[in-house]
């Protein structure tokens, strides 16, 4: 490798580092997160991996080319392009990047909220707000629609495995006036009313 190249490699390998570093800085993620999503992608890895590959091929082989068409004598437009090519080649890192920084805040607050249930192999998060509800609703797809008055709510996941048996429970604090409905699988536990509330209980059955 002629020692020309290095500088370009650098600047490179230096944008490279400061988005994986962003990625990492930005990840509010816990154990509490991650074990509500059950299923994961074994070959979203391969893919990225795959692509970004492509891309740097492609990247380093339009250097060539735009060098030959236009033969740039600034050195500053080849640093620059080595600069801005790994924003290409790991754009996933970006978007990535992007996300934490949109749902940082409540991923923080849910993992606040979120304790191991030992003994039982699950967790427990406690005083949910809706939104946060809905946030791990995503990643738990089981998980039934709630009253929009619904607060307070406390979710119990016990026993996920590789397998995929489970137990869930949610508790949840909401107008007496709310009409309940429990959904696919779901039925209601228990209700109380207090002064112009009411506490449901949830429960669906192990999978």
């Amino acid at each position: 490798m002629q020692d020309r190249y290095l500088p370009f490699i650098a600047v490179f390998i230096l944008t490279s580092v400061l988005l994986w570093v962003a990625t990492i800085v930005t990840d509010c993620t816990c154990h509490g997160l991650n074990y509500y999503a059950l299923s994961y992608d074994m070959f979203s890895g391969a893919e990225t991996f795959v692509s970004s590959a492509g891309i740097f091929i492609l990247g380093v082989l339009l250097y060539y080319a735009l060098r030959r068409l236009f033969k740039p004598k600034r050195s500053v437009l080849k640093y620059t392009y080595w600069a801005l090519l790994p924003l290409a080649v790991f754009n996933n890192a970006i978007v990535t990047t992007i996300h934490n920084l949109k749902v940082g805040g409540i991923e923080r607050s849910i993992c606040n909220k979120t304790r191991n249930n030992d003994g039982t192999g699950g967790v427990i998060s406690k005083g949910l707000t809706l939104k946060e509800y809905r946030y791990i609703q995503n990643l738990q797809g089981e998980l039934l629609n709630l009253p929009r008055s619904s607060k307070n709510i406390t979710v119990r996941f016990y026993g996920g495995d590789f397998i995929g048996d489970f137990i869930l429970q949610v508790d949840a604090i909401c107008q007496k006036r709310e009409i309940i409905k429990t959904g696919k699988n779901w039925r209601v536990k228990s209700t109380s009313k207090k002064n112009d509330t009411k506490l449901v209980v949830y429960s669906a059955p192990a999978k």
